[in-house]
């Protein structure tokens, strides 16, 4: 084997193992929950979701995957918010809290039936459960998120 290849193999299982050591993100809470535009075709959803980073050092998010359930019934699905013309990545710092921008589209014609439930209610039970990439110097990996939230109705703006 060459040594350039060999450097590179050793290079790459340092980096992964260094990576499988990134403590979770934890969950802290929703803030500013807003509807952005709704219809009978797709509704959207934006909040921030606040998070904390264990990490003793900085962290880079991009894309997500997430699904959006509200009292236990699939919704649509949600994104972190981001104006992709001039962001890739939410950039996280060591040791802090910090917001991640979420997009939610919901499917309002899909669950009718349980939005008109959660509309004669003060509060819905708001799950967001799926992956983002959380990584550094250009290596991501996929860390599962899951976000549990009852959301008052009465300040959606």
């Amino acid at each position: 084997m060459k040594p350039f290849y060999l450097i590179a193999l050793l290079a790459s299982l340092w980096c992964l193992n260094g990576c499988n050591k990134i403590k979770d993100l934890e969950y802290k809470g929703i803030k500013n929950t807003r509807v952005k535009q709704a219809g009978f075709g797709n509704t959207d959803i934006t909040l921030d979701a606040i998070f904390y980073n264990p990490n003793k050092f900085g962290v880079q998010v991009k894309e997500a995957d997430l699904d959006i359930y509200i009292d236990n019934v699939q919704m649509g699905k949600a994104d972190i918010f981001l104006d992709k013309s001039t962001l890739r990545t939410i950039e996280i710092p060591r040791e802090k809290q910090f917001v991640i921008p979420i997009i939610a589209h919901i499917e309002p014609m899909k669950a009718i039936s349980t939005l008109l439930k959660a509309l004669s209610s003060s509060a819905v039970k708001l799950d967001i459960r799926g992956t983002t990439k959380v990584g550094k110097g250009g290596v991501f990996i996929k860390v599962p998120i899951e976000v549990n939230e009852s959301v008052n109705l009465k300040d959606l703006k």
